[in-house]
């Protein structure tokens, strides 16, 4: 792991952790080129297999994918973030 791909998974965890959204159980972080070949990083939330995603749930995590996008662009990070969700195993 790189030193910025550390950077960025402490980042991630720290505003994860503020949050506090019982269905978030974890995070991952990848960087990489996006398809204009520009440097991205793409974190990816890991939800609790057995939670039924509501409305409500979904507009939650939507503000921490907005608060985790903030962080990164506050802390002068040159990627672009992307956040999509998968089902911890």
């Amino acid at each position: 792991m790189s030193q910025e791909e550390a950077k960025l998974q402490r980042l991630v965890r720290s505003v994860v952790k503020k949050r506090r959204l019982p269905l978030v159980i974890g995070s991952e972080v990848e960087l990489g080129e996006d398809s204009t070949d520009q440097p991205a990083v793409w974190i990816w939330l890991k939800i609790d297999p057995r939670s039924e995603l509501t409305r409500s749930q979904l507009g939650q995590i939507n503000e921490l994918s907005r608060s985790i996008k903030r962080e990164i662009f506050q802390k002068d990070f040159r990627r672009q973030p992307y956040v999509g969700l998968r089902t911890a195993a």
